[in-house]
């Protein structure tokens, strides 16, 4: 890009609002019920034992620790997860330049990713019947995806790898971008 050149708009997207489920969520969902609701039923029966003459059913400081950091996480993975991602999404903007592609996040967490489009990464498309798709810019490696990006499942939002997440028309979106990238590259 020389010094001359106008960086022109080309497309402006968002994630889409509110709670958004995923697949894995027919799995995670009633687990994390399950996790909340088994520690919880502990707690509550540790709490309510009191002291006994037997000395069962008392809690000391070191397990009450212990079983409310367990409900906090259930009470998170089963929840607080959903909202923590819609609040994500709510504050996320996409934009497609003439030169490049920029994902940012005001809020709590501000994030800003810039992609120069002469340097464009792997595409990888994921695309729904209805025409609603993501794009991953980037493949993660199996270390990455391991220890690297380890909240893509809890929060997609939270994940390390670029994207322009539930986008509608993603193809057109994908034609967009590779259409700008050999121009800026040429």
């Amino acid at each position: 890009m020389s010094g001359f050149d106008i960086e022109r708009t080309l497309w402006t997207g968002a994630p889409p609002n509110g709670i958004k489920f995923q697949a894995y969520d027919i799995v995670l969902v009633p687990f994390s019920f399950l996790w909340a609701g088994t520690v919880i039923s502990v707690a509550v029966n540790g709490f309510v034992g009191g002291v006994r003459s037997d000395g069962l059913g008392r809690l000391d400081i070191g397990t009450c620790a212990i079983l409310s950091f367990f409900v906090l996480m259930g009470s998170y993975m089963s929840v607080g997860r959903l909202l923590h991602d819609a609040y994500l999404r709510a504050h996320t903007r996409y934009t497609l330049t003439s030169h490049r592609i920029l994902i940012e996040r005001d809020g709590l967490q501000p994030r800003r990713v810039v992609i120069d489009l002469r340097q464009l990464p792997i595409l990888d498309v994921r695309e729904t019947r209805s025409g609603v798709g993501t794009i991953y810019f980037g493949v993660p490696s199996i270390l990455a995806s391991f220890f690297g990006d380890r909240w893509r499942y809890c929060v997609p939002e939270m994940s390390q790898l670029p994207a322009l997440r539930s986008i509608p028309d993603v193809r057109r979106v994908t034609d967009m971008i590779e259409r700008a990238s050999r121009a800026a590259s040429g």
